[in-house]
């Protein structure tokens, strides 16, 4: 597996929005609702990483990746996208080290992107 590109060149646009409104038929608002909703559940699903992480628990870690793959490719979220993928396969492939990295990775990108105002998002 090829490592991962660093996020940070992709924290201006980290959303596909034309592929979100797309999937809410070009309404603004109804995107505005799945972009918060997918941000309150993003961050659910990192606890959740860290706690697996914690408890040693790569199965688990793969099962919550797993759901974050599905949620961030309904918001057009690729980074965030590829790193879901990228913990999937390296907890099935039980290298916990890689793990701990790629988790580490995800939530300071998710940080990041946490600062960032959705309506603001969505005018650009």
């Amino acid at each position: 597996m090829e490592p991962v590109a660093p996020f940070s060149a992709d924290v201006e646009a980290p959303y596909r929005l034309d592929e979100l409104l797309a999937r809410c038929n070009g309404k603004v608002d109804l995107a505005q609702r799945v972009l918060r909703t997918f941000r309150a559940q993003f961050g659910t699903y990192i606890e959740q990483c860290e706690e697996a992480i914690g408890n040693e628990d790569l199965g688990q870690l793969a099962a919550v990746a797993h759901k974050m793959k599905g949620a961030t490719s309904s918001v057009g979220a690729h980074g965030l996208n590829q790193l879901a993928q990228s913990i999937e396969a390296s907890s099935m492939e039980q290298r916990f080290d890689e793990v701990e990295r790629l988790v580490q990775q995800l939530d300071d990108d998710w940080q990041r992107i946490e600062e960032m105002n959705v309506d603001e998002l969505m005018r650009k």
